[in-house]
């Protein structure tokens, strides 16, 4: 199928969505670029911009549209669990901003959904130390409704998030954001990220082996000049990667004791040309020992940008998503790569929000997108050793 954006606009005008020139405010006063989904005018940019790129990958599932309202702006963050004992049972945990965490199957299937508020941003980690030797599977999230970091378990034998918390943390920011988590394999300890639109951001370490509770303390405090978002850890170098949406993308030391001064990726900045802000979603693409890429969602023209990380975090090109049997994907806020070997997917998967979802030329709610990773690794070059 064909997207059509002049039909989007149309029904649109018939289902109001309100696409109108303006300039955003954050509490502190930053004024931040409009989005597509508030603008039409931003939007006719952002296709235009999109239409230089030429190297494409499609998707290949996708979740059930979320049970919202096409004008509202949900769906936003992604993470992929893989299931070891059996990988056609594995998760993608995403976030709905007005409902709560939904949990789906591979094939994308809603199983099961928590409704914790207002969660922007989510992450997991599996193999976390607990009490007896044992291991965990955590899943948290920042939480705009009371303005919290929310920590779950998901059950691996029951396929469930656990219903309620069994962690809340009260973040000292002002309102929080963006969100990762962090997992120090030297001293065996996993660390939650969060940041607020100020710029500033909170290090959180969680301790799921002293009690019977689960333990929390703030570390450290970091800062980038005006509103972040994405976040990702690399928790095999220790490198902690922020996006400041309209500069670039910051490289931090993860370690609770580590420098606190960034050094900006020099290519994610818009001397650029194919960078286009925002600055959205970030993940880690591992496509060997030797190749390793961060991937990053370019809200501005609806790419994907990836830097080498082997190699100074020298930018090596960007793709789009474009329609096919299912239809493509414009505005992505978060993403998420999982590089085990799935049914259906021997390479991994690249999970993405779609925030113009559309089928049969009908506007609906927001999703996310299912990608192979073999499709990312051809457009890299070459097929995954």
């Amino acid at each position: 199928m064909i997207k059509k954006f002049n039909n989007f606009f149309l029904v649109a005008s018939i289902v109001p969505i309100l696409f109108i020139a303006c300039a955003s405010h954050n509490d502190d006063g930053f004024v931040r670029n409009t989005e597509a989904r508030e603008d039409s005018i931003k939007m006719q940019m952002a296709l235009k911009e999109r239409a230089m790129f030429d190297k494409k990958v499609w998707a290949d599932a996708e979740t059930e549209a979320m049970p919202d309202s096409v004008q509202w702006d949900t769906a936003d963050d992604p993470a992929v669990w893989y299931n070891s004992s059996d990988a056609s049972k594995s998760l993608l945990i995403g976030t709905n901003k007005k409902r709560g965490l939904f949990v789906y199957n591979l094939e994308g299937k809603p199983i099961q959904k928590v409704e914790n508020g207002l969660p922007n941003n989510v992450d997991l980690y599996d193999g976390v130390p607990a009490k007896n030797g044992t291991k965990k599977v955590i899943v948290a999230c920042s939480n705009r409704t009371a303005n919290t970091i929310d920590v779950f378990e998901l059950d691996t034998i029951n396929l469930r998030l656990s219903d309620s918390v069994i962690c809340q943390i009260s973040s000292k920011l002002a309102e929080v954001y963006g969100f990762c988590l962090y997992f120090d394999k030297k001293e065996q300890l996993l660390y939650a990220f969060v940041n607020g639109k100020s710029g500033k951001i909170e290090q959180w370490k969680l301790d799921f082996v002293s009690a019977d509770t689960v333990g929390y303390e703030l570390v450290r405090n970091l800062v980038v000049p005006t509103q972040p978002e994405g976040m990702v850890a690399d928790s095999e170098t220790d490198i902690l990667y922020v996006g400041e949406e309209e500069k670039g993308i910051h490289i931090f030391s993860a370690k609770f004791d580590g420098d606190t001064l960034s050094t900006l990726i020099a290519e994610s900045v818009s001397e650029n040309l194919s960078i286009s802000y925002d600055i959205e979603g970030l993940a880690i693409i591992k496509k060997s020992d030797s190749e390793k890429y961060l991937l990053a969602s370019i809200q501005g023209n609806f790419s994907y940008a990836l830097f080498d990380i082997n190699n100074n975090h020298k930018y090596i090109g960007s793709f789009i998503i474009e329609d096919n049997r299912i239809d493509g994907v414009e505005e992505t806020d978060g993403l998420d790569v999982n590089i085990n070997s799935f049914p259906n997917y021997p390479d991994g998967i690249l999970v993405v929000q779609d925030g113009f979802n559309i089928t049969n030329n009908i506007p609906v709610a927001q999703n996310f997108k299912i990608i192979s990773l073999t499709k990312v690794y051809q457009v890299i070059g070459g097929k995954r050793e």
